[in-house]
């Protein structure tokens, strides 16, 4: 299963097989999950999700920042803003899940996280 989902994955960019949890390295760490979020409002939390996009943007100072689309375990979107101190330490490092740590925050009766720390998950060895 696991060099299907990386032939999968270097033809058409994601899996089929299984889901890219499926080929974490170790167990998933536990967070809250994208439905969880508005009972967090206001809170440090931390989820897992793959990486689906991210929007590079500059600030009026010419700061770079991101906004980040992620799906979790069960299939439901997460998004993320990423401000300049948190882009510049943590940035992104190519497709993946990713443990991403930080506030949930709403506005305009919209749920995303403010992230603090990121990293992304390692995935199994591939098997040659």
């Amino acid at each position: 299963m696991v060099e299907e989902a990386f032939d999968e994955m270097d033809l058409f960019g994601f899996t089929i097989s299984c889901t890219p949890f499926d080929i974490l390295r170790d167990p998933i760490p536990e967070g809250i999950f994208a439905r969880e979020m508005k009972q967090h409002i206001g809170r440090q939390m931390q989820m897992v999700g793959y990486r689906i996009t991210v929007k590079h943007t500059s600030t009026i100072k010419g700061d770079r920042m991101y906004f980040g689309t992620f799906i979790d375990q069960k299939g439901e979107w997460i998004d993320t803003v990423h401000f300049p101190p948190s882009a510049k330490a943590f940035p992104f490092t190519g497709p993946g899940c990713y443990l991403i740590k930080g506030k949930i925050v709403e506005e305009y009766d919209f749920v995303s996280m403010e992230v603090n720390w990121m990293k992304r998950l390692p995935v199994v060895d591939r098997e040659i």
